[in-house]
């Protein structure tokens, strides 16, 4: 599926904001007696707003991906969480240890598969920038005869880095080929007559079809929610 690829981390924070807000606003407007009553909501809530999301902790890029399913509602869900056991957080460590414990609970499967699709886009993004540093270091003449080669890594790098969302399957699959993918896909390209790179369909179907052929294992799987 196309699209702009999503800042989870700043959708996520500026969700728990806009809840937040909320929270404290229609808390203030009651009486004293009522306030007085919620007291263990209002500090639970505090302390997760302050510590868990106002710059106390950096958590990784699953978290916020995992707690993205939940806009609008994060706050209340993670205070439940803590009310159901009882339990209680004072420290930035704890907030960290209770929302990392929560997403791992319900949200175990997705983040395992959206680590391995940050994997897949750290991996070639870094394959991406070591080629063309190790081409840069040559003489003039040597970065001209590899035009052809820097034309084509550079759409395969922008369709998967920039251009596409895929599927989790395409992610897992190209997880397999960490560390080489980019030459891996270059090296398929121009073994292919019939493989197309210059639309954006086609770079995409080019991806596709690599996953197909050489990770059928993985691409026949069926594993319930797509990432893209």
């Amino acid at each position: 599926m196309d699209g702009k690829v999503i800042d989870y981390e700043k959708e996520v924070k500026e969700s728990v904001q806009a809840e937040f807000n909320q929270f404290y606003g229609a808390t203030v407007a009651l009486d004293s007696i009522s306030v007085y009553r919620k007291a263990y909501e209002i500090n639970m809530k505090n302390t997760l707003y302050e510590y868990g999301f106002c710059g106390a902790v950096n958590f990784p890029k699953k978290i916020y991906r995992a707690l993205y399913e939940e806009r609008g509602n994060i706050l209340n869900n993670l205070f439940n969480h803590l009310d159901e056991d009882f339990a209680s957080v004072s420290t930035a460590k704890e907030v960290e240890e209770t929302i990392t414990d929560y997403c791992e609970s319900m949200y175990g499967e997705l983040m395992d598969d959206f680590d391995c699709k940050q994997r897949v886009l750290d991996g070639v993004h870094n394959e991406y920038e070591l080629y063309e540093l190790n081409l840069l270091q040559g003489t003039p003449e040597e970065v001209y005869s590899h035009s052809y080669e820097t034309t084509v890594k550079t759409e395969i790098h922008d369709a998967i880095y920039e251009e596409h969302e895929f599927s989790d399957k395409v992610y897992k699959a190209l997880c397999k080929d960490e560390g080489h993918i980019l030459e891996d896909l270059y090296q398929t390209f121009i073994g292919d007559l019939d493989a197309n790179l210059f639309s954006k369909e086609g770079r995409k179907r080019f991806v596709e079809d690599y996953c197909e052929e050489y990770h059928q294992d993985i691409m026949s799987e069926d594993t319930g929610m797509n990432m893209g």
